[in-house]
């Protein structure tokens, strides 16, 4: 697992991060993971989400936002922690 460290403003360009993902978007404070799902859907959560067949989920607690989308080939190996 990759450890992401964010700036102060906490935006960054996630294509680093996704392949085919060319926009930057703003993360909120909160989010500490960053996952990708089968569809190619990345999100950010609050505390370290599960996995299942499909992708991620926030596990019942914690908050969960939709980043954007890319390519999602490797997606089951997607999970980043975030550092700020």
């Amino acid at each position: 697992m990759d450890v992401l460290f964010l700036g102060p403003y906490h935006l960054f360009m996630l294509m680093s991060l996704m392949s085919n993902f060319t926009e930057s978007v703003d993360v909120p404070e909160w989010v500490r993971w960053l996952a990708q799902d089968s569809d190619g859907t990345w999100w950010g959560y609050s505390v370290e989400p599960l996995r299942n067949d499909n992708g991620w989920y926030e596990n019942e607690v914690g908050r969960y936002v939709r980043l954007g989308v890319g390519d999602a080939k490797g997606w089951e190996s997607s999970l980043t922690k975030v550092k700020i």
